[in-house]
């Protein structure tokens, strides 16, 4: 009957009322000392250190192969915004560029290659667009970055050179579809 039925639901779920077992050593251990897992959780992230830090590496190396893609995506972008939002906007992107020597560096000035040769067709010399000398100043006040605001001086055309990119993800240079 139905006390029967009642030590058969018992018997299933370990005798607890709730359906679940009760581990009242870990429960015990979280409360007073802490995690009971983190010397394994601890393992297990000494175990792949090495493999995260290959996935980081490659990651970051894609990124830094794409940043001239994702800097013309922002740009593209740019075009809907007002004229003083765009010439904010504009300065933003080139003072964020990375500064320094290796392989960020490199991205960062390629990038704000980018920025410039894009002001300069944008927003040339001379036009109603331009960026008043005014404006320059104070943008150049406020920068973050170490080089000079200076949109409409010589740019070093030597950091615009060709970067292999693999866009399609087929693990080839894009354009090198011969193995």
């Amino acid at each position: 009957p139905k006390s029967e039925q009642y030590a058969r639901e018992q018997k299933k779920t370990g005798g607890s009322l709730f359906g679940g077992k009760l581990d009242i050593t870990a429960y015990l251990h979280r409360k007073l000392i802490g995690d009971p897992y983190s010397s394994r959780k601890l393992k297990l992230l000494d175990d792949t250190r090495d493999e995260r830090v290959a996935r980081g590496t490659k990651f970051k190396t894609q990124q830094l192969a794409r940043a001239a893609e994702i800097a013309m995506k922002n740009l593209a972008g740019i075009d809907s915004l007002s004229l003083a939002e765009k010439k904010e906007a504009l300065f933003e992107l080139w003072d964020e560029c990375e500064e320094g020597e290796g392989p960020t560096g490199q991205a960062g000035e390629r990038v704000r290659a980018l920025v410039l040769g894009f002001i300069r067709t944008h927003l040339p010399a001379g036009s109603a667009s331009a960026y008043t000398d005014s404006e320059i100043a104070a943008f150049d006040a406020r920068r973050t970055s170490r080089q000079t605001f200076a949109p409409y001086e010589d740019v070093d055309l030597s950091v615009r050179k060709h970067v292999d990119v693999d866009t399609d993800g087929d693990g080839d240079v894009d354009g090198d579809d011969h193995r």
